[in-house]
């Protein structure tokens, strides 16, 4: 069984992106721990509160990208394998003429 927990603050990275959360969950024992963990390990769920929320939560935008950026490195080794690859093509193509 999953745990249900409350999101106490967001940990943007250094692209500005919310990357991260502090939550709030209740321990086997019944106490309450916190702990950080990254957007992909946690599912968001709506519930109504009672209270209302201050104006400064609501003056700051969080944004969140689907899936993390890739290093120029792996864009770069890419390129390279799929050049090869066609390269090894055009010969195989070559050859049977």
């Amino acid at each position: 069984m999953w745990k249900l927990g409350k999101v106490l603050d967001v940990h943007p990275g250094n692209d500005g992106l919310v990357r991260g959360a502090t939550i709030e969950v209740a321990s086997d024992n019944g106490k309450r721990r916190r702990l950080r963990r990254p957007l992909q390990k946690l599912f968001p769920l709506e519930v109504r509160e009672t209270r209302v929320a201050d104006e400064e939560e609501h003056a700051r935008p969080i944004a969140c990208t689907p899936q993390r950026q890739r290093r120029q490195t792996a864009i770069e080794g890419e390129m390279r394998r799929r050049q090869v690859h066609q390269c090894l093509e055009e010969l195989k193509d070559y050859d049977e003429h």
